[in-house]
């Protein structure tokens, strides 16, 4: 039986006072005067630390890809700079399926090889198009005969195949040039994420908190790794980093854990729970944003608000610093760029994580009242800019060397996948379940 999961994106949770009229049998005596102030939902706002400022930013130079074909765009989640033109107008649309609606969400971010776009619905469906255009090539409906629709899970491609992990507790092999099914495996819960694949090996996190590596040719399973159960999450989840030999998982316990390819074995464990959050849902230690491998380091952040960097060797924590958010950071060159929790976009050194520049996006739709909380999905770094797409239906770039704002593109419908960007394609998937391709 799949546990239920705590749709905690964009919501919040509220205890209302029950002491009206004579409850226990006295009146409520009245209210002191004065302003009333949540003292356990304050939080210290970032800041730019004033000397890393001052340091240079190196970036990579914006560099052509044909592709994207994993989530983060390779295994390792560093895909560096891609080159990206004007993205003023949509070059197309396509419906993939099943948008957000019924219990049902977006999760999975789009993939890119072979001049095609792959991606799934949010009912688990797959399909594939053309990138030039957008023509529908084929479908694949994943779930089996009976299920109701389940969200999660994700793609990714290698060597002519596309991989699925679904809600469905499965993970699939597609003919990525026919639409053929290859194989089904199951697995011991719904996926957490996308999977990732590496050297014909396939990871899939899933709901139960274990990590599977499977066979890509056939999907046998090769090895499990089990850690803490958690009885709340938040709805999604991560993609596994694999590089120097290695597979690193991160749960929903807030644990981070390398475990060596070939057997499962655990190399070293770390922990970015972070003990200050006040809310229920920023308290939750689920490591919902993929980690980034480069460089002999990984850097990962949590929901709870812990950032940090661990030598990929030793375990060895290098630095920690006190923010956190639910997307994979952006590593390129010398920084780390990041959407927190709070909707602040920032820039910190690799290195020392020292914040060079702190940025804040819009929270509410209504900042007045503030209602109508804006999700920001990214950033990506590409053709010079961040690139952040929001709920609230627009499009924000940054400069990256300062945080000041570089444009907005108003599309008018709400995002909460992080964009995609190949062969000088902007593609973003709505939560209509609309894939649209800006260039």
């Amino acid at each position: 039986m799949r546990r239920s999961l705590l749709l905690a994106v964009g919501g919040t949770l509220l205890l209302a006072g029950c002491g009206s009229d004579d409850w226990f049998g006295e009146s409520e005596d009245p209210p002191l005067p004065g302003e009333r102030i949540a003292v356990l939902t304050l939080e210290r706002a970032l800041e730019g630390d004033p000397e890393a400022a001052q340091r240079p930013m190196q970036l990579p130079a914006p560099t052509p890809n044909a592709e994207w074909a994993q989530a983060g765009g390779t295994p390792f989640h560093a895909i560096g700079h891609p080159a990206l033109g004007s993205v003023s107008r949509a070059a197309w649309s396509r419906s993939v399926g099943k948008g957000a609606g019924d219990g049902r969400r977006i999760l999975a971010q789009p993939v890119v090889a072979g001049r095609r776009v792959y991606a799934m619905d949010a009912a688990g469906a797959v399909r594939a198009f053309a990138l030039t255009d957008g023509r529908a090539v084929w479908s694949v409906a994943t779930r089996p005969e009976g299920e109701e629709d389940a969200s999660g899970g994700g793609l990714a491609y290698a060597d002519g195949r596309l991989f699925a992990a679904t809600g469905y507790a499965q993970a699939l092999a597609i003919d990525a040039s026919s639409g053929a099914l290859a194989w089904r495996q199951a697995l011991s819960a719904p996926a957490r994420g996308a999977p990732a694949v590496e050297d014909g090996r396939l990871y899939v996190i899933t709901l139960d908190n274990k990590t599977h590596a499977l066979n890509a040719a056939d999907g046998s399973t090769l090895w499990t790794h089990d850690s803490l159960e958690e009885q709340t999450a938040l709805l999604g989840g991560t993609s596994p980093a694999v590089a120097q030999g290695a597979a690193v998982a991160a749960y929903s316990s807030g644990e981070i854990v390398a475990l060596k390819v070939e057997n499962g074995r655990e190399l070293w464990s770390d922990n970015f729970t972070a003990a200050r959050r006040a809310d229920f849902i920023a308290a939750l230690a689920d490591v919902q944003a993929a980690p980034v491998v480069q460089d002999g380091r990984l850097y990962a952040l949590s929901n709870s608000g812990r950032a940090g960097a661990i030598d990929m060797r030793s375990g060895r924590r290098i630095w920690s610093k006190e923010f956190g958010g639910l997307h994979m950071p952006w590593l390129a060159g010398s920084h780390l760029f990041a959407v927190t929790e709070r909707g602040e976009v920032l820039a910190a050194e690799a290195a020392t994580g020292a914040i060079r520049w702190v940025t804040p996006l819009a929270r509410y739709e209504d900042e007045e009242d503030r209602t109508g909380r804006i999700d920001w999905a990214g950033p990506v770094l590409a053709g010079g800019r961040l690139v952040l797409a929001g709920s609230n239906g627009a499009i924000v770039f940054l400069d990256p060397e300062t945080g000041t704002k570089a444009g907005t593109l108003q599309v008018g419908r709400p995002h909460r996948v992080a964009p995609v960007v190949a062969a000088r394609t902007l593609l973003l998937l709505d939560d209509d379940g609309v894939l649209t391709a800006y260039r």
